[in-house]
């Protein structure tokens, strides 16, 4: 009978252990599927987290295209027909006004903005050839003889520069 005990006991012992082991072993696996969904789900919302912010800097670029694009198209007329031309440039580099003017002149309808020029009150004769200083010739390119000509002349004329010169030392 003892020896049937003991053999009862370690077929016992072999069951609980085989069975320890199948948990065990159940207990790895469950662990290890763990672990790989966890990454699993990790990488992907590194990639959603990646692509949120690809779009954000997209939207931030055509903002700022768009922002940029409507100075540009008010010094260039036919800038708005060739938007996506553009666009592709800026894209790839170019500022946009830089852009404009190329993809502009490739198409052959750049036309440079004409200079503003300065319209003198009263008469009807168009006075725009006139420099700005009403027929004068322009202090920057006056010598210093005809400088001084010219502030003898506003002195004789007026004062003019005496008047400037007491606010000066009033102030």
């Amino acid at each position: 009978m003892a020896v049937e005990n003991e053999i009862d006991r370690n077929l016992e012992d072999d069951s609980k252990t085989e069975e320890g082991r199948n948990k065990i072993q159940e207990r790895l696996t469950d662990l290890s599927n763990k672990v790989k969904l966890t990454a699993k789900e990790r990488d992907e919302q590194s990639a959603l987290v990646k692509n949120q912010a690809e779009e954000i800097a997209q939207l931030k670029r055509d903002n700022e295209f768009n922002n940029s694009f409507s100075e540009v198209s008010g010094k260039f007329s036919n800038a708005s027909q060739f938007k996506d031309k553009i666009r592709e440039k800026v894209l790839a580099g170019y500022s946009v006004e830089d852009a404009t003017v190329s993809v502009l002149n490739r198409e052959g309808k750049l036309s440079t903005p004409e200079p503003e020029r300065e319209q003198i009150a009263g008469g009807s004769a168009s006075t725009s050839s006139l420099p700005k200083s009403g027929g004068k010739k322009p202090v920057s390119d006056m010598n210093r003889n005809e400088m001084r000509e010219a502030l003898i002349e506003a002195e004789n004329e007026g004062g003019a520069i005496s008047r400037i010169l007491e606010r000066k030392s009033l102030a």
